[in-house]
């Protein structure tokens, strides 16, 4: 018999939905994460998939609520451009920052992760610009905070390939793979790299840098791009 006295009996609760994206009338993706920033999950899960590479491909964007056996599911609708203009390879204006600078937005980043620094149990997922936060959003997924960081950041017409990750958690090969596609030059973690992340960034160009808290971080890998 557990002894509830030694227990908390309300303790924190991450929530977690079912969401559905459709590109036309086709089921395109299914997730589960937290239900914010819909709009954001569903430009930047495109853009990482290649099959935008601007908000203006979107011609139409509708999310809807749907109760089902007492739970609420999201659908995200989403209507495409006819043709579609899918080159990303423009020359990208990137300098890499100092350590110290990135320790400091890595800092910030984490004082502005209120989820994160509350009760835990969730990824944070952040881009900036070298100078400012682009975009921040916290999910149970990291592969959904990853999307919707980049989602933001392509609606409000900036290109992802100018930007540096921060991420909460390890940079797995997921995120490897995404932050190649976007063509990211830069990815930080408080936490460490696996050994396919590290494959695939030093194929695509990408730069890991693991453990920024620390007095000497990790240097995964390097990229020649600046």
């Amino acid at each position: 018999m557990i002894d509830q006295n030694m227990l908390n009996l309300t303790p924190p609760q991450v929530e977690e939905n079912e969401i559905t994206l459709y590109v036309g009338t086709t089921l395109f993706q299914t997730f589960l994460c937290t239900p914010e920033a819909l709009e954001e999950l569903g430009v930047g899960h495109l853009y990482c998939r290649g099959i935008i590479s601007e908000r203006e491909d979107i011609t139409k964007i509708e999310i809807s609520k749907i109760e089902q056996d007492g739970l609420d599911k999201y659908e995200i609708r989403v209507e495409l451009k006819n043709q579609i203009e899918k080159d990303r390879k423009r020359q990208d204006s990137f300098q890499m920052p100092s350590v110290s600078h990135l320790q400091d937005l890595a800092a910030n980043i984490k004082d502005l992760a209120g989820k994160y620094r509350s009760h835990g149990g969730i990824h944070c997922a952040a881009l900036s610009d070298s100078r400012d936060i682009v975009s921040l959003y916290e999910d149970v997924g990291r592969h959904n905070a990853f999307d919707k960081a980049i989602g933001a950041a392509v609606i409000k017409g900036i290109r992802p390939s100018e930007l540096i990750y921060f991420s909460s958690g390890r940079i797995n090969s997921e995120i490897a793979e995404k932050a190649a596609v976007c063509r990211l030059p830069l990815l930080v973690s408080r936490s460490i790299a696996t050994t396919r992340a590290c494959f695939i960034a030093g194929g695509s160009n990408t730069c890991i840098i693991g453990r920024i808290e620390s007095k000497i971080p990790f240097l995964y890998t390097a990229s020649t791009r600046e």
